[in-house]
């Protein structure tokens, strides 16, 4: 019965009804309070009705329960990230990292929190490797192109944003982040 709950509650988070979510993931709890998969639910659907400190309760007991499941990390990390706990958000993806070295999220996330930190460097070492995971993910080669145009390396942000393009040619922002990027490199080179 747990199971069909706990399945229950994550389809109607991927559907973005969480209040009915939070339902079936209460009812999954109520029925296995030792099932990490019904407080991964619950903390997915809080977390979608911006209630990221339930949330993270309920990461943290669906860890105690099932330390191993990068999914609860990366969930968690991406409210901690959210949260600008960023410190905190690279030694959750850094878990990840050591779990699961395939997921592609772990270094994408990082990377970010890392950005957040002043860390481009390290943020585009991070990204480079989401990239070898998932090299068809446009928002990587995007995320990539602000820690270079941070850097100052406006040419690669700007090769970056055509990779971004590339992979997803309906993102306006990613156009209007490469003319951008193309008036600050004329700028340069007349000013």
């Amino acid at each position: 019965m747990e199971d069909r709950m706990h399945l229950i509650g994550r389809a109607l988070t991927g559907l973005k009804r969480y209040s009915q979510a939070l339902e079936s993931s209460i009812l999954a709890s109520e029925i296995d309070c030792n099932d990490a998969s019904a407080f991964f639910s619950k903390g997915k659907a809080l977390s979608g009705m911006g209630k990221d400190t339930e949330a993270l309760e309920c990461y943290n007991k669906a860890l105690q329960l099932d330390f191993r499941d990068p999914s609860i990390l990366v969930n968690k990390g991406l409210i901690l990230l959210r949260q600008r706990q960023y410190t905190a958000a690279v030694r959750c993806f850094d878990e990840v990292i050591n779990l699961d070295p395939q997921v592609y999220r772990a270094y994408e996330h990082k990377g970010k929190s890392l950005f957040h930190l002043g860390l481009y460097h390290k943020s585009i070492d991070c990204v480079n490797r989401a990239i070898q995971l998932a090299p068809r993910v446009a928002r990587l080669y995007a995320d990539k192109a602000m820690a270079y145009f941070r850097l100052a390396r406006h040419q690669e942000a700007l090769d970056c944003c055509g990779e971004a393009i590339k992979y997803d040619t309906n993102n306006v922002a990613f156009y209007i982040n490469a003319g951008n990027l193309s008036l600050s490199i004329s700028e340069c080179e007349s000013g």
